[in-house]
């Protein structure tokens, strides 16, 4: 994984913190066309400004977190 991968990740379980008291947090998948996006912005735009657009819901961020662990 590269450095850049690492940074992504540290802030996805940074970002995830927040979101410690929804249900089915890593059950429930997100929205694939929502998770792909994510996915793509992570590595072009900042966190703070993924999140600012609210754009994406607490299972899209988990999605996408596993989808780093799984590649």
């Amino acid at each position: 994984m590269t450095t850049d991968g690492q940074v992504v990740l540290i802030q996805l379980i940074t970002h995830m913190a927040s979101f410690s008291s929804v249900e089915g947090l890593f059950r429930k998948p997100g929205n694939k066309m929502r998770v792909e996006q994510l996915v793509q912005e992570l590595g072009e735009v900042s966190m703070e400004s993924i999140v600012a657009q609210q754009c994406y819901n607490p299972h899209d961020f988990a999605s996408a977190l596993k989808q780093y662990f799984a590649d």
